[in-house]
């Protein structure tokens, strides 16, 4: 094996253990779910509460026994109604066309994540 070879194995196993320490990184069920249009937050909803929320004339959200999913958008793609329904802090559903964020947050978690600490 010449170095060439070793950097390249090397570097494909630095991945594998960054991916599979990301993958592994404790989940919580959230309380709320924030919702982000243009980076400003619109709405803050209560996963609680079933609902069927609009979030202006482009999409509409769906909460549903403590998940929340994106129910329709007119984006072309659909991505983010394919997502399907999301309820830990770790997801997150992005529309990008509409530049809509849904993400998870529990209440009393810090604003810094566990990799900043």
């Amino acid at each position: 094996m010449n170095k060439k070879e070793i950097a390249l194995i090397s570097g494909i196993l630095l991945i594998a253990i960054v991916v599979w320490a990301f993958t592994s990184l404790p989940k919580k069920d959230g309380n709320y779910a924030s919702v982000k249009k243009e980076d400003k937050e619109i709405l803050v909803l209560d996963l609680s509460k079933n609902q069927i929320v609009p979030i202006d004339e482009h999409n509409c959200l769906e909460v549903s026994e403590g998940k929340v999913r994106m129910l329709s958008a007119d984006c072309p793609n659909q991505i983010c109604v394919n997502k399907g329904f999301i309820e830990t802090t770790m997801d997150s559903i992005v529309c990008l066309p509409n530049q809509v964020v849904v993400t998870i947050q529990s209440k009393g978690e810090s604003q810094v994540d566990g990799i900043t600490n």
